[in-house]
């Protein structure tokens, strides 16, 4: 009987051991990577990443940190980062195309593009595309508004009425 209880007490010790050791397992952008471990918080969405929770093709610098050379040198390293990942089962042959399509849709490698978000309106949603800096203006492009969001990629949409 005192076997007994000594195993009941031992069970309900471990049964109650993570709650005492609990660890904050958030993940704020949504990398798979918790914050906690996490050396790039701010990781876009549909980035390839590494297991620090950085972008493998980050959208401003090559691996190395230098600039990338061209818009193509950037979408050959998503391509290639998604055919490894594809050959090793990581990922499927619609998220190798999905990933490809972001990288196409982006204004990476190139620092004469930048992601434009067009408001037609005032209200709802805009609509994001890929264009020189310059053209990114409401009275360009005759619409209601036009916002110049930086470098990254189209998809998903970044153009929001709250921004």
């Amino acid at each position: 009987m005192l076997r007994w209880l000594g195993t009941v007490a031992f069970a309900a010790l471990l049964a109650c051991a993570p709650l005492a050791g609990a660890q904050d397992l958030s993940d704020d952008d949504l990398d798979g990577v918790p914050d906690e471990a996490d050396l790039c918080l701010d990781t876009p969405s549909g980035d390839f990443i590494d297991e620090l929770g950085c972008s493998i093709c980050d959208c401003e610098t090559m691996p190395d940190g230098d600039g990338w050379p061209s818009r193509n040198a950037y979408v050959r390293c998503v391509l290639n980062e998604a055919k490894a990942r594809r050959a090793s089962g990581r990922i499927t042959g619609s998220e190798l195309r999905a990933a490809l399509k972001r990288a196409r849709a982006s204004s990476c490698g190139n620092e004469d593009l930048t992601r434009c978000c067009l408001f037609p309106d005032q209200r709802g949603e805009g609509r994001c595309r890929v264009l020189g800096w310059e053209r990114c203006d409401a009275g360009t492009l005759h619409v209601y508004d036009a916002v110049d969001w930086d470098v990254g990629s189209c998809l998903p949409n970044p153009c929001n009425a709250e921004e």
